[in-house]
Formats: C-alpha cells, structure tokens, sequence
C-alpha cells in the first residue's frame, strides 16, 4: 500500500465523520423543533 493510497483513504473518512457531524446537526435541530411544535400546541389548547 502506497502512502498516496493510505492518505487518500484518510481523507475520506475524515469527510464521512464531517457528514456524520452534519446528520446529527440535523437531528437535533428537527428535535428541538418537535419539541417547540409540542410547546406550542399546549400554549394554544
């Protein structure tokens, strides 16, 4: 295996875990919104 080869499978897990980074973003930020939803239909009954 070439350090060319090892470096280039490098960076792509370095751009997976990034994306990784980004779905969780994405799923905390839908939950907070979820959570807002709820708050909002008690204020409103």
């Amino acid at each position: 295996m070439s350090n060319e080869y090892l470096r280039q499978r490098g960076l792509e897990l370095v751009a997976w875990f990034e994306q990784l980074d980004d779905v969780e973003q994405l799923v905390g930020d839908w939950r907070r919104l979820r959570a807002w939803d709820k708050v909002l239909a008690e204020l409103a009954s």
